[in-house]
């Protein structure tokens, strides 16, 4: 008895282990989408983390203020390594570093992406809620709030999902 159960116990083994090295491999297309540069000005700005220490940071800075929403100039690289075209659907948010704890969808939508690499520009609008937080922030006292944007790529059609985000950046409220 104990023969056969370890000899059934050996048959299964073999087939999980033949399933697994021979199971299909999921489709992964991408490359790697190294971080994103915000293209704006670089300043030393103070923040105060939730442990409510503050430090110093070197930053892409944009200024805002109640009248004065500017664009955020992002550059970044994406690559594609496969043989033809592949239909990717994606998202993009904006994420609150510091302070943390709010996130904001942006967009979603689906792009045709070539083999290859791609240099992208992309002028970011400032969502309606990031405004609203970041002048909720200022009336709490905090002017300086760190900011990452965010997103992923999948294949339309099933695969790996390749995520993807910008360096931290600073939004400075002014009055």
């Amino acid at each position: 008895m104990l023969v056969t159960a370890l000899l059934v116990s050996a048959v299964w083994a073999a087939v999980a282990g033949g399933y697994v090295l021979t199971r299909p491999q999921p489709f992964d297309p991408f490359g790697e989408y190294p971080v994103q540069d915000v293209n704006e000005p670089a300043e030393t700005v103070s923040v105060t983390n939730t442990a409510g220490t503050l430090t110093d940071a070197v930053l892409p800075a944009v200024h805002v203020s109640e009248n004065r929403w500017p664009l955020v100039d992002v550059s970044g690289r994406k690559c594609l390594n496969h043989d033809a075209d592949v239909f990717v659907d994606g998202a993009v948010w904006w994420r609150n570093v510091e302070p943390p704890g709010f996130n904001s969808m942006a967009s979603s939508g689906t792009r045709d992406a070539t083999p290859g690499c791609v240099d992208f520009q992309f002028d970011n609008t400032i969502p309606a809620d990031v405004r609203e937080r970041v002048r909720n922030l200022a009336a709490e006292g905090i002017t300086v709030s760190i900011w990452q944007i965010q997103g992923y790529e999948t294949p339309s059609d099933g695969g790996v999902k390749q995520s993807w985000s910008t360096q931290n950046f600073a939004l400075i409220w002014e009055e």
